[in-house]
């Protein structure tokens, strides 16, 4: 886009235009003079989906060229690291682990994020909302979140941080309503412990359960869940890490991705040290 630009890649640029203000952006001028890339670094306020007159100055890219404009709809911020990432029930919105992103939530020093997008139901379009939450509550960095989930009902999210296992499970309550998408961290336990380096995890379809697996231990970490308010409890076999010490088999497991099936019969999880899918069956009311 552009032309005349100077080559290089431009940090911390103002974008100006639009309804909001505030927006920045990593800008990538290539050889020939043409904006090649942008990536949003801060998206500012205020702005719609609908605004196309987004540009940057000359003076911002190396002081030459000018033709450069953006539309909004195509800059939605993935984060600096996106890991996993779900649709909310209600099919209103999207949510994104950021495992690195610092720049986007309310305390900068917090290591990562989680993104909510709104879904435009005409085109699937992505906008940011604003629920968008470090975590864990407590702000403490370094916790990398490697995958987010949410309940069947679609008023829970629960998301893992996969260097903290202290905090290796956190809850959140979530605003599905149209006009909202927010994420607060669950009042009475926002957060509990797990085993080792907790990678996935997953809610059962009956929504009582729910499952972290951690690839670090070998172990998966199992609670029960209150659907009145979202509190988790740890399963009666405990573990040092927290959550439950379903051990998998074989040498030095490493358990990562983990489903249910539709029946909330049956836990499958995925063994990548060992090339094998490990199969659970599920015991209600346990």
């Amino acid at each position: 886009a552009g032309s005349l630009y100077t080559e290089g890649v431009y940090t911390a640029v103002p974008l100006t235009g639009g309804s909001g203000s505030g927006a920045k952006a990593t800008v990538t001028v290539n050889g020939s003079g043409v904006v090649s890339a942008i990536t949003i670094t801060t998206p500012g306020t205020g702005y719609l989906a609908a605004n196309t007159g987004l540009s940057a100055t000359a003076a911002s890219l190396g002081g030459t060229g000018s033709g450069v404009t953006f539309a909004v709809s195509t800059l939605v911020t993935e984060g600096s690291t996106p890991t996993s990432i779900t649709v909310d029930p209600s099919n209103q919105y999207v949510l994104v682990t950021d495992s690195e992103n610092a720049a986007k939530v309310a305390t900068p020093t917090v290591t990562g994020a989680i993104l909510v997008f709104a879904i435009n139901q005409t085109t699937g379009a992505l906008t940011p909302a604003l629920g968008g939450f470090s975590t864990p509550a407590a702000g403490a960095p370094g916790n990398a979140p490697s995958d987010v989930t949410l309940d069947p009902s679609g008023l829970f999210a629960f998301a893992t941080n996969n260097f903290a296992p202290t905090t290796g499970l956190v809850g959140f309550t979530f605003n599905n309503s149209p006009s909202s998408g927010a994420l607060s961290a669950l009042a009475a336990t926002p957060s509990e412990p797990t085993g080792n380096l907790p990678a996935w995890v997953v809610v059962d379809p009956t929504d009582h359960f729910v499952y972290v697996s951690n690839s670090g231990d070998g172990t998966i970490s199992g609670y029960t869940f209150n659907t009145s308010n979202g509190t988790l409890q740890p399963m009666s076999t405990g573990n040092a890490g927290g959550g439950t010490a379903f051990l998998l088999p074989g040498t030095t497991p490493s358990p990562g991705a983990i489903a249910i099936d539709p029946s909330g019969q049956f836990l499958y999880v995925t063994d990548q040290a060992n090339s094998v899918v490990v199969a659970y069956t599920i015991t209600p009311g346990t």
